[in-house]
């Protein structure tokens, strides 16, 4: 039997903490240094912050503040970037939540970024942007930064655009923004007031941010397995894995939190695997085992001395739904490469995100199973601008795929999967806050591999997931001795395929079954399709 995970190697936010604050401040460094698509237009990049996200006041060093508001330069658009660019203003108009293409979080390291547009007459020369922030019950905070502008602004350049990093703590729901230009030079600061206030709102007011008040968290629990047969005896260096995976699975998801355990009893393969699923049901038994709560995923990792078993590099169980009911569908895993640390990394991402409800997006050139034909972006490109606050790296909206594509070089989350998440990550959450109980019910599941390997049949406590019923529901008659019922049954092939997985409800809560119950006839001898294409399955 699996012993409870102990919590002898966490991995979370914590521990990540003190080195990103130490990282922040040179953000603006990091990120000009950082890969990312080369423009196409020259610029110089001679900027200074005078402040920090945790200043109380300005501390200008620019000397006495311009009287004069910046001439021939206009703000065009203000964002906060968290892993998606996200407007909060265009052209000096406020965008509120509603009209904005993902959630910005509370207590998230943040970029603000302010782009500004330039008309033909505009000298080259240094001007001030003066960000000005409200949070509730507090003194404004003023940052000012001073640029050499000599070309328009440019999102894929952090020096072509006034950026400002805002730390976690300082990302406070109710928190309001302003930003605006101003004269440098004496000379032009002596002109008069120009016809169009380059400033953010353009009525001078301030603005909310509009951060969202959720808590979001995510949990994880890692299953080492040992592959311990004549080609292959190696276990995975788990302390290797903990930091890109936590890292990753932060930068791409809209969360404040994520916690990995690493379980102290691991699994231990004596042959060679010939998919996943051969021991996808031992992960999902170590969950049961381990009375974990419903919010928690579980991934196994496996150095298999390959680079695929059969044809995937990775496995879930379904793409599964935002129900408790689901919980012992949060299941997958993961080979480790120990030639490739960011492929491993990606692939828990990718694979946890079909445990969040993502199905795959479409990648040119590809072959992914059931791609999500809602995915708004061509060719599953990401659409906006993506931000590490980890790495410091900026990604292209036209260059980066989702990650929940095949297109692994580049890839990224897309505004469109961030927001999915949003409402996901949020609705496990909130069952922290609700007492927990345990599953009731029998389920009866069988694997049916493709090709290889061996059908497996074995029952566990739960009940079919809604979602499961509307989207997999199959009709099936069991044969128990004399018995013959038509209980819910499930029929669904997984992501990434490679099996079949029937699911049957033996039992459901509140409902008798004590023809099932008899000693011996615990399992059906028989279960058979009522409609479709026949199939009989026989579990004993």
């Amino acid at each position: 039997m699996f012993r409870a995970p102990q919590r002898q190697s966490v991995w979370s936010n914590a521990d990540v903490t003190a080195r990103s604050l130490a990282l922040l401040p040179l953000i603006s460094l990091a990120l000009a240094c950082a890969d990312s698509p080369a423009t196409d237009e020259a610029g110089e990049s001679a900027a200074t912050d005078t402040g920090d996200a945790s200043d109380a006041g300005s501390d200008s060093d620019t000397g006495p503040v311009p009287e004069s508001l910046a001439h021939d330069i206009d703000i065009s658009l203000v964002e906060i970037n968290q892993g998606v660019a996200t407007p909060i203003a265009i052209a000096g108009e406020w965008v509120g939540p509603a009209d904005r293409n993902a959630q910005i979080l509370a207590n998230r390291d943040s970029l603000l970024r302010a782009y500004w547009t330039i008309t033909p007459e505009f000298v080259p020369r240094e001007i001030l942007a003066r960000l000005t922030l409200e949070p509730p019950g507090s003194e404004p905070v003023i940052r000012e930064k001073v640029i050499e502008i000599s070309a328009e602004s440019y999102p894929g350049d952090l020096s072509r655009s006034f950026t400002y990093d805002i730390v976690a703590a300082n990302m406070l729901p109710g928190t309001n923004f302003s930003i605006s230009l101003w004269e440098v030079d004496p000379s032009f600061a002596s002109l008069p007031a120009p016809e169009l206030a380059p400033i953010s709102p353009r009525d001078g007011s301030s603005a909310a941010i509009g951060i969202q008040p959720e808590l979001l968290a995510i949990k994880v629990v890692i299953v080492p397995i040992v592959a311990n047969w004549t080609e292959c005896m190696t276990t995975v260096p788990i302390d290797e894995v903990l930091e890109p995976f936590h890292d990753m699975l932060l930068m791409k998801n809209p969360t404040q939190t994520v916690e990995i355990v690493v379980r102290e009893q691991g699994l231990t393969l004596d042959t060679a695997p010939t998919g996943f699923w051969d021991f996808l049901p031992a992960i999902q038994q170590a969950r049961i085992d381990d009375g974990a709560e419903a919010n928690v995923y579980y991934y196994g990792i496996v150095n298999a001395c390959t680079g695929d078993l059969d044809g995937a590099g990775g496995m879930s169980w379904d793409i599964v739904s935002a129900e408790k009911t689901a919980d012992f569908q949060r299941v997958s895993a993961g080979l480790f490469l120990d030639w490739d640390a960011q492929w491993n990394a990606d692939t828990f991402v990718h694979e946890l995100g079909h445990l969040q409800g993502l199905a795959h997006v479409y990648c040119p050139g590809q072959t992914s199973a059931g791609p999500d034909p809602a995915y708004p972006h061509e060719d599953g490109v990401i659409g906006v601008w993506g931000f590490g606050i980890r790495d410091f790296m900026l990604r292209s909206p036209t260059v980066a795929h989702d990650y929940m594509s095949y297109c692994y070089t580049d890839n990224w989350t897309s505004d469109w999967t961030w927001s999915k998440n949003f409402a996901r990550i949020a609705t496990l959450t909130s069952w922290d806050s609700e007492a927990s109980s345990p599953p009731t019910g029998t389920l009866l599941i069988g694997m049916i591999p493709d090709r290889g390997g061996n059908e497996q049949w074995w029952t566990i406590p739960g009940q079919l997931p809604n979602a499961s019923l509307v989207r997999d529901r199959v009709q099936v008659r069991t044969f128990t001795g004399d018995v013959v019922a038509e209980p819910n049954a499930t029929r669904h092939r997984p992501p990434g395929g490679g099996a079949t997985i029937v699911t049957v409800e033996l039992q459901r809560p509140g409902q008798a079954a004590p023809e099932l119950q008899r000693p011996g006839q615990a399992l059906p001898e028989r279960i058979e399709t009522i409609t479709g294409p026949e199939q009989v399955w026989r579990p004993r």
